[in-house]
């Protein structure tokens, strides 16, 4: 993949089965092993009902005698005849030798570039631990674990999985009228959770919450269309409630005729608590609302938010700051910008110190100029969507929705913030952030020890999908049911 990019041919999709961490990868094989795990391959996609030889079994023949081994274990199944099997399994035992060889001695480099990076595991027996592929892929990967054993993941029922897990998104994208639909994780299994999108435009927070809820979990994202795009101008909304309507209409197009689960993170709290009310004046149910420390615009607890920490100088780099480090996650840098690097700059300056500075720490080594224009494009999409939070008045729901509401307990920015930024706390004492008035008394609220933007963090997240498993885990809910629209396993489905 690397030399195509350097020929500059576009990567948009990597698909990597039963690959672990580049670190904690081959390091060599015996004849043994290599035999016996290309027998468990072919085997697999040949129909053989188990696993036809061990590593272990082979261990202490001579090479001829290992070789007759497998072959008599898979004669059976093979669409060839005996003396043609032989040298299949010696042919192909030897190049995969030689690749471990190559393998062991190659010194592995990040990867950035493809916009869908999957990477599918078999679980069940593994011997290897797979590793962090967040340190060697940028964006992040999607890793998917299958219940099988690693040898039987060419077999036809984890080819069937597999159609299922990394199946192009099905979801139109017709160019004159994109989506903001965005399938996360598209398994047939569990409650449907759809979530909104934060103040940047993007829903990349639920890619890992997705991660933490497991394979079963269905999880629907809206991203605002070119948010996350440098090349298509973003499409830019006059109010929260004109966001909402043109995403309840593709909610009601996509998933027709089933109760609706909605969360969102921030600002995307709130965009879901409009959503629920539109849906529920348009006649749908909403089921349940997720909410990760929204702050309800008009309220008590909005007014709370203490600001007077923050010189006026130092508000001109403010949201730099915080944008520049969220693009320091997505691109794995350690060592976060801080106020004083972008305090008295104009903007183009502050963007180049935040490119050059994710270019040159990101493992990735992108562009300058591309995560120059990243940058840029979720600055305006972020400033334009907090100019529609400041006017945002909610209106009453038509019916109370039961409502689980994660609060941050240290204010808004906290004492020695990972930004480096001014403190500032929220002196409200409302675990409810403002929605209580509005969302009705079935509310559970959890406070996590995070502050507004931390909540978000991975180790955060991973707290949060385990306190949703038991919400999102319930039997006898049509939401884990493909509408047509995204049902991978459709008509079309096996293309």
């Amino acid at each position: 993949m690397r030399i195509l990019q350097n020929r500059g041919i576009e990567i948009i999709e990597l698909l990597l089965i039963g690959t672990f961490d580049p670190v904690a990868g081959l390091t060599g094989e015996t004849s043994a092993t290599s035999l016996a795990e290309v027998a468990g391959l072919l085997a697999a996609a040949w129909g053989a009902p188990g696993q036809p030889v061990t590593a272990d079994e082979l261990a202490g023949q001579d090479p001829g005698t290992q070789l007759d081994t497998v072959t008599a274990r898979l004669e059976p199944h093979a669409p060839m005849d005996t003396p043609a099997l032989r040298r299949w399994l010696r042919n192909t035992a030897e190049w995969r030798r030689a690749l471990a060889r190559s393998a062991a001695a190659h010194t592995p480099r990040p990867l950035s570039g493809p916009a869908t990076v999957n990477i599918v595991l078999a679980v069940r027996g593994a011997v290897r631990e797979p590793g962090g592929f967040d340190r060697w892929i940028a964006s992040p990967p999607l890793v998917h674990e299958l219940d099988r054993e690693p040898w039987a993941l060419t077999c036809e029922e984890s080819a069937a999985d597999l159609a299922l897990l990394t199946s192009a998104p099905p979801v139109p994208r017709d160019a004159d009228s994109p989506s903001p639909v965005i399938p996360i994780n598209r398994h047939r299994n569990g409650r449907r959770s759809i979530w909104a999108h934060n103040l940047y435009g993007e829903v990349s927070y639920a890619i890992y919450l997705s991660r933490h809820l497991g394979l079963r979990k269905p999880v629907i994202g809206l991203e605002q269309i070119g948010a996350a795009s440098p090349d298509v101008p973003p499409r830019l909304y006059d109010s929260v409630e004109d966001m909402a309507g043109h995403y309840t209409a593709e909610l009601r197009t996509h998933f027709a005729d089933e109760p609706f689960l909605l969360g969102g993170c921030s600002f995307g709290g709130v965009l879901a608590y409009e959503m629920a009310r539109q849906l529920q004046e348009a006649g749908e149910e909403v089921s349940h609302l997720i909410a990760i420390d929204p702050i309800m615009p008009g309220t008590e607890a909005w007014d709370s938010v203490d600001w007077g920490t923050v010189t006026a100088l130092e508000a001109e780099a403010f949201s730099l700051v915080m944008l520049g480090n969220a693009m320091y996650l997505r691109w794995g840098v350690a060592r976060q910008i801080d106020l004083a690097m972008l305090t008295g700059l104009d903007l183009e300056a502050q963007l180049d110190v935040v490119a050059r500075h994710i270019h040159r720490l990101s493992p990735a080594c992108p562009a300058p100029e591309m995560i120059r224009r990243q940058i840029l494009v979720r600055h305006r999409v972020m400033l334009h969507n907090g100019d529609l939070l400041q006017t945002y008045r909610p209106r009453p729901l038509k019916r109370p929705i039961p409502t689980t509401l994660f609060h941050a307990t240290q204010g808004f920015l906290a004492p020695d913030n990972t930004n480096g930024l001014p403190a500032v706390p929220r002196t409200s004492g409302d675990r409810t952030n403002g929605f209580a008035g509005y969302v009705g008394d079935r509310t559970v609220i959890h406070d996590m020890a995070a502050d507004h933007h931390t909540i978000a963090h991975d180790d955060n997240l991973a707290r949060i999908a385990g306190m949703l498993a038991p919400l999102l885990g319930r039997d006898g809910f049509p939401a884990g049911l493909f509408p047509a629209s995204l049902n991978p396993a459709g008509p079309k489905g096996a293309q």
